[in-house]
């Protein structure tokens, strides 16, 4: 019997080395800042999720996390450096901290449409900011629209840099973005977002500046009155994987990855303008007034703001100034 069992035990050792074995899949937890109401998170969920994972055989595994539950933008970056993060979407500005070329995103009145800021951020603008990444453990794939910000207020509508004279508004904490409101003439102060909704129901700030999309997604309608279309800045996310988990994939598996993001990407800068137009329906038809401003009125604004551009260029990089602003006249 015992030379029975030996035998046995040694036959299902022999089938089992024969047997191939399977890697457990690759786990790609995916950080977003975006609530599940979101173009983004649909797009995310409903397109990219099942397709890399059919695309993979299911050997990379999507985790998608909505709404910053697993950080804020600095956090999620860090999360990718240190690994425990495999990819996540941020404000470009976001990035600011970790290489100065990312003022740029800052600059105002940047681009004259949308058709150049995607021939930008899709060609070579976005090309010299993803150069910089990989040192610090970053993998730059793409570029997502955020809307036009304009300016919401409760004192009057914007037509001129004279209306904001005094006017306390929310901004991002960014130094080329508190310049620009100081020539302006308004009182800028840095309010993280998940904060924004509650300092302008308390008046701590009058205004803030933002695209339709994101007024409608936290009902900023209900705290505001005015929104003048100033444009003054084209806002832009950036989609982002962690080298070290890169670096664990084999190279199909990373091509994989890359093509499908990718097509995320176009498929997000595709369906936004959609989404922002309905948000700008939605707010009028919850009573905002929404105010649009001449292209002269417009100029009035670029004029006042221009300084910037000289008072970063070294910080940002003159070629990368330069090339910017070759967009403008085009």
């Amino acid at each position: 019997m015992k030379n029975f069992v030996k035998i046995a035990l040694c036959g299902m050792l022999v089938i089992a080395a024969a047997l191939p074995s399977y890697a457990a899949p690759f786990k790609m937890k995916i950080s977003m800042g975006d609530p599940d109401t979101h173009i983004n998170l649909k797009l995310m969920k409903e397109e990219f999720k099942p397709s890399l994972e059919k695309t993979t055989k299911g050997q990379v595994v999507v985790e998608v996390y909505a709404g910053g539950i697993l950080g804020s933008y600095r956090e999620s970056i860090e999360g990718m450096q240190m690994g425990s993060i495999e990819a996540a979407q941020v404000n470009a500005s976001s990035l600011t901290g970790f290489s100065k070329r990312y003022y740029c995103v800052g600059l105002p009145y940047a681009f004259p449409d949308k058709k150049s800021f995607y021939k930008a951020y899709n060609g070579a603008v976005g090309k010299k900011l993803f150069e910089v990444l990989p040192p610090v453990g970053l993998i730059g794939v793409g570029y997502l629209d955020n809307g036009m910000r304009s300016v919401t207020n409760n004192r009057k509508p914007i037509h001129t840099p004279d209306d904001l004279k005094g006017l306390k508004i929310r901004v991002l904490e960014s130094p080329i973005n508190i310049a620009t409101w100081k020539l302006l003439g308004a009182n800028p102060t840095p309010i993280s977002y998940g904060e924004l909704y509650t300092a302008l129901q308390q008046k701590t700030v009058d205004a803030q500046e933002n695209c339709a999309v994101i007024i409608n997604e936290i009902k900023l309608q209900q705290v505001q009155k005015y929104y003048s279309l100033t444009k003054h800045q084209s806002d832009v996310d950036v989609l982002l994987i962690s080298k070290k988990f890169y670096d664990k994939l084999s190279p199909e598996l990373q091509k994989i990855v890359i093509n499908e993001l990718h097509k995320y990407c176009a498929l997000q800068q595709k369906a936004f303008e959609k989404e922002d137009a309905k948000a700008m329906d939605k707010l009028k038809k919850d009573g905002m007034i929404v105010n649009d401003l001449s292209d002269a009125e417009r100029k009035a604004f670029f004029d006042k703001v221009r300084p910037v551009y000289k008072q970063f260029r070294n910080e940002i990089g003159g070629d990368l100034v330069d090339l910017i602003m070759s967009y403008q006249n085009k």
